[in-house]
């Protein structure tokens, strides 16, 4: 929706040289959500690139037409006045040496919105992104806005394949448009990054793109990093980083407690993810993950509601009368898709028959309203301290045992406050986006279990990482297929490892593999054009184990 937030040869050869060392954080960056950054709300941050840039020279760039009000703002907060903005459109032009000379020669670069594909297909592996690289880390500053902010993480969602829209991921961490990189501009190191993110709901593609990372490459001490419409969060050198503008900064990151698994073609799972959210004047540690300095919007709180009686019931993901089961009901939701972003939301007492709750059905229901319903479970968990935010979607549901403990038929996400220890709203604006420093987030799958109100929380379903099996074969997705299929499994030590297809007779059919295979999560496609249609199955064999399963072709 719209917001209306609306080098000579030697210095070639230095460039290349320090592009070559490790990549650690000596330069400062400073990451926009998107919106309008023509607004009072980005003074401070911009100010504060100008002062990392030492005053000097700041280059706008961008592969499309450049926005030349970029160099007049620089300039106006301080900046070099041949601060200047430049165009550089190809590959060819992203090789030429004078301007990679002029690029290394700068203070600050600063890299628009737009496409952040057409920065990775143009820019990466160039002289281009190497003079960026060498102004970082001399010590310079490097920014970006929207899809400029989009490739600043050591992990970057690029957009290879188009946009992903948070609803598509949500039900499968590997749906087609998710594609992740990790080789151009890393910049911010350990954080995958994303922008827009609470107007267009975009914790339903951070989320699984976090966890796929966990799972598939080891990096558990990688954290999401989503940056919300009109704000802002700079990065010191040492990873201090400081909130400013309008909205959120929202930091999501694996827990010592954490479980997280990933199937292709299902909903990913995962439990006690750390939620930290930022607001106006926040500091924050992005190495340590904890807070520094509230700021004058954040305020200590306890994170207990206190002892609770549950009974059975169910909760129909379809029925927007399912919120009335919560403590607490949150207004506003539909009718105007900005009341989250105006603080038009509001809240009235629920049932109560699931207490110390807050409920959201209908989630993915209407894109217009995802900020809306999003933002609506914040809002109330930060407005009742220790209470726990539901979202369901239509078509699901989830049940509940007189002990606390819900399970999850179909995708549930839960926002638990009991270990919250900030809570509160930007001073001086009118919003319902909160900070919230201490929440943990579960992402349920069918058959995941989660006790409310409890110290811990404990997931339970297929795929769970808690007692990882020696092989770990994954249903074949898509099935039942007609030209492609492809399984996907996972090893718990490395060793030779063999997989065949055979037929519903016994009989082989095909070996996909057959050789030495490293610990980790493996991915191999099977056409079998020249076969009858029926039931084949998977056979995965690997250090004395072996595990089947079967998938379905028709032609």
């Amino acid at each position: 929706m719209n917001l209306n937030r609306t080098a000579p040869a030697i210095l070639l050869v230095l460039v290349q040289l320090v592009s070559a060392a490790p990549v650690r954080a000596q330069g400062s960056v400073l990451i926009m959500g998107g919106g309008s950054d023509r607004k009072s709300w980005a003074s401070a941050p911009f100010e504060w690139f100008v002062q990392r840039a030492d005053s000097g020279v700041i280059i706008n760039i961008d592969v499309d037409e450049v926005a030349e009000s970029y160099a007049a703002t620089f300039i106006g907060f301080g900046a070099d006045p041949s601060s200047t903005s430049m165009r550089i459109a190809t590959r060819s032009e992203a090789n030429d040496s004078t301007i990679a000379s002029l690029l290394a020669a700068a203070d600050g670069i600063w890299i628009e919105g737009g496409d952040q594909y057409d920065y990775v297909s143009t820019w990466d592996g160039t002289l281009v992104e190497e003079a960026i690289m060498q102004v970082f880390q001399r010590g310079g500053v490097v920014g970006g806005t929207s899809a400029g902010c989009a490739v600043m993480g050591a992990v970057d969602f690029d957009a290879r394949y188009g946009s992903s829209y948070p609803e598509d991921a949500a039900y499968n961490a590997y749906h087609g448009d998710i594609h992740l990189s990790d080789t151009f501009l890393p910049l911010i190191p350990d954080v995958i990054t994303d922008s827009h993110f609470h107007s267009r709901g975009r914790m339903g593609r951070l989320v699984p793109m976090l966890a796929r990372r966990i799972q598939d490459n080891g990096e558990s001490g990688l954290a999401g990093v989503g940056v919300a419409d009109n704000t802002a969060l700079c990065i010191e050198a040492d990873l201090t980083a400081t909130c400013f503008g309008e909205g959120t900064v929202t930091i999501l990151y694996a827990t010592d407690s954490s479980s997280v698994s990933c199937i292709p073609g299902e909903p990913v799972s995962c439990t006690r993810i750390g939620f930290d959210q930022l607001i106006h004047g926040t500091r924050y540690d992005l190495a340590a993950r904890r807070l520094l300095t509230p700021g004058p919007g954040l305020a200590a709180v306890t994170g207990s509601a206190g002892a609770v009686q549950y009974r059975a019931l169910t909760l129909d993901g379809s029925d927007a009368a399912s919120a009335d089961s919560g403590e607490v009901v949150i207004t506003g939701l539909t009718g105007d898709e900005l009341n989250a972003w105006y603080g038009n939301l509001g809240e009235t007492a629920g049932g109560g028959d699931l207490p110390h709750t807050v409920i959201i059905p209908r989630l993915w229901q209407d894109s217009d309203y995802f900020e809306n319903r999003w933002i609506g479970g914040m809002y109330g968990v930060a407005r009742h301290p220790g209470f726990s935010a539901i979202y369901l979607d239509a078509g699901f549901s989830l049940t509940v045992e007189s002990g606390g403990r819900i399970t999850a038929h179909g995708p549930v996400y839960v926002l638990e406050t009991a270990t919250m220890t900030h809570a509160g709203f930007a001073a001086g604006r009118q919003s319902c986006y909160p900070g919230i420093i201490g929440g943990l987030l579960h992402f349920l799958r069918e058959g995941d279990t989660l006790t409310l109100g409890g110290e811990m929380s404990a997931v339970v379903g297929e795929g769970s990482e808690a007692a990882a099996a020696p092989v770990t074969l994954f249903a074949a997705y898509p099935n039942p297929f007609n030209a492609r299929t492809v399984i996907s499994y996972r090893l718990a030590v490395p060793g030779r490892t063999r997989v065949d297809i055979v037929n519903l007779r016994g009989a082989h059919v095909a070996t996909l593999a057959d050789g030495y295979q490293s610990s980790g999560y493996h991915q191999l496609s099977w056409e079998p054009a020249d076969r009858a249609s029926g039931i084949y199955f998977f056979h995965v064999r690997s250090g004395g184990h072996r595990v089947v399963r079967s998938c379905l072709y028709l032609k």
